[in-house]
């Protein structure tokens, strides 16, 4: 099962399908064109802070690594970790660039694949139920959180000893 996040446009409301034809699910996992092509992979995504930033380090490896010496197999070994980085940073970026553009997180889906997770969130959204608390629109959020019951929380080992077995 594959974990997305779910961004909405602001004003979207719970139970109603305005703005889900502009839902956007972002993979969290690794993505394996970010890795493969670290430059090109915020262009195509519209995150030009974080291809100046990539762009920076490489550039700064390069020059730094000729001005002290260092062999080419070092140089090579760090870029190689840096985009395995933002292999497994991509999602998170991916879904801090939308913040930014007014496209918050507003919940946290698994499917077996998008399509899946999409039909999950649909039907949940248009319930009116949502996993990420009302007014919390970070992509960190925990993926599954308790729900909201009436039943007391349960502390130590045995809460209904007194009820005895059934």
């Amino acid at each position: 099962m594959t974990v997305y996040i779910v961004h909405l446009p602001e004003g979207s409301a719970k139970g109603t399908r305005q703005g889900l034809d502009r839902a956007i699910l972002v993979k969290d996992g690794f993505h394996w064109l970010a890795f493969l092509f670290p430059l090109l992979w915020p262009l195509f995504n519209r995150l030009w802070l974080v291809f100046l930033a990539v762009f920076a380090v490489m550039v700064g490896l390069g020059i730094g690594g000729r001005a002290l010496s260092a062999p080419g197999w070092a140089i090579g070994a760090i870029e190689f970790i840096l985009a395995l980085l933002l292999g497994v940073a991509a999602g998170d970026l991916k879904s801090w660039g939308l913040g930014r553009r007014g496209i918050p997180a507003v919940d946290v889906v698994g499917g077996a694949d998008e399509e899946d997770a999409e039909r999950r969130f649909f039907a949940r959204w248009l319930a009116g139920v949502s996993r990420v608390p009302e007014g919390h629109r970070s992509p960190t959020t925990p993926a599954y959180s308790a729900p909201q019951s009436s039943v007391q929380p349960v502390m130590g080992l045995f809460p209904d000893a007194d009820r005895g077995a059934r």
